[in-house]
């Protein structure tokens, strides 16, 4: 009687514990349509840039240099993933080609050729099943924590090179012992509405968006 009331008690527990794993499947398969979408704040970062978009900075030798913006890349993957199955997600990708010299970019080659792999400025991904929002940004040889805030944002005010800048993101770098030359990017700010505004150098030489 005794190793029956054990069986019971051992059977009880499974059953309870195959209910929890059932409900976790469930819940890590089904995600709102919220999490996936991009949201206003995410689609207005996106908006700050169009496909062919010239993007000029100067330092306060009146030196310039930029970026185009190459493509708007987007990928997803709407079909919830569990065990060895990718999750789903929503990224963008703003892709950037530097002038007047870039070095940064790579080639990817693929089944149907070769195709230039070009840096990705902003990165954006969601990741509705773990409601994870996140993002990262790569200028030259700076690259942000890939982290679910830009960065930390500002509401005090920097007058660089004669221009005034509030209410600005500061993203910090996952990588300061790569700022070794005296042209490294050291910090990047950023805002809403103009995207990378300005950046500094590790010689403390600013740049501006013009």
């Amino acid at each position: 009687m005794k190793f029956k009331h054990i069986l019971l008690g051992i059977s009880a527990f499974v059953l309870i514990v195959v209910f929890y794993f059932i409900l976790s499947i469930r819940s890590a398969l089904h995600y709102s349509q919220k999490d996936f979408d991009l949201d206003s704040f995410q689609v207005a970062l996106i908006n700050a840039y169009a496909t062919n978009d010239s993007v000029y900075f100067v330092n306060g030798k009146q030196e310039v240099e930029g970026f185009v913006v190459k493509a708007i890349r987007r990928e997803g993957k709407k079909e919830s993933g569990i065990f060895l199955a990718a999750p789903a997600y929503n990224s963008v990708q703003i892709e950037i080609n530097y002038f007047p010299h870039d070095t940064w970019m790579g080639e990817i080659f693929t089944d149907t050729g070769r195709r230039i792999d070009y840096p990705s400025l902003l990165a954006i991904s969601n990741s509705p099943q773990s409601r994870q929002r996140a993002y990262s940004i790569q200028f030259k040889n700076f690259s942000s924590r890939y982290d679910t805030v830009l960065g930390t944002f500002h509401r005090d005010t920097l007058f660089i090179n004669g221009r005034l800048l509030t209410d600005y993101y500061e993203p910090e770098n996952n990588y300061p012992e790569r700022v070794k030359e005296k042209d490294d990017v050291a910090s990047v700010y950023w805002t809403v509405k103009d995207g990378l505004i300005a950046y500094k150098t590790k010689c403390g030489d600013y740049w501006i968006k013009r």
